[in-house]
């Protein structure tokens, strides 16, 4: 018996409304930090990601 394989990507709704929050926590990084201290994991930080995790967030 053969199992159907799952998909680990959320329905794009999902991943349209995350993909917000991380924009909207960079913006305020930004406004805080400025463009030499906003970082990458500052803002993973911010939204509870992994840097690897944000990245996958705008792959496409």
């Amino acid at each position: 018996m053969t199992l159907p394989v799952r998909s680990a990507r959320k329905p794009k709704g999902e991943g349209h409304s995350r993909r917000a929050e991380i924009l909207a926590a960079a913006e305020r990084i930004f406004v805080e930090c400025g463009y030499e201290g906003a970082t990458i994991r500052k803002i993973a930080e911010e939204v509870g990601l992994s840097s690897t995790a944000l990245y996958m967030h705008f792959s496409e």
